[in-house]
């Protein structure tokens, strides 16, 4: 599987339509990325990729992230991992939309968001969304916000 770096660095939406399987990395600009949009169409079957991206965010920042995976091909896959870290003040909003068209039997797709807290008033927002058309698929999401506990923070 080859490995490609997304970097958002002055560009707000970015669409791809990968030909092989591949790993994306997201990266953004600093700590604070305003609205980034992140499209990948699957129209070529057996199609796999991977979708990594991880974030932290402090006083004032915001990560403001929206990615819709679209499988178009038969026997497609996607996993979309998201991981984030807000300090006090951070702000993170995560859409991740995932789009299984009726063409696309067989295909597989998982989403997972996962934000760790270890400031205050910080503020996480997640709308994990699956829209299914097609019969013979597998498709899950998940979406978590939590702080360490103290038993946690004291053997860390």
């Amino acid at each position: 599987m080859k490995s490609e770096t997304i970097n958002f660095n002055g560009i707000d939406a970015i669409t791809l339509s990968p030909t092989e399987d591949v790993l994306y990395i997201i990266q953004g600009n600093g700590n604070d990325w305003g609205q980034k949009l992140l499209t990948v169409n699957l129209d070529v079957p057996n199609v796999a990729c991977k979708i990594y991206c991880g974030y932290k965010a402090s006083l004032g920042k915001v990560i403001n992230l929206v990615t819709t995976i679209i499988h178009k091909a038969p026997a497609t896959s996607c996993d979309t991992v998201i991981r984030g870290v807000l300090y006090d003040g951070g702000v993170s909003k995560y859409q991740g939309k995932v789009i299984i068209e009726q063409t696309a039997k067989g295909a597989m797709s998982k989403l997972e968001d996962r934000v760790l807290v270890v400031g205050e008033g910080t503020h996480s927002h997640a709308e994990p969304i699956m829209q299914i058309e097609a019969n013979d698929v597998q498709a899950s999401h998940a979406s978590t916000t939590g702080r360490v506990d103290e038993n946690q923070l004291y053997y860390l």
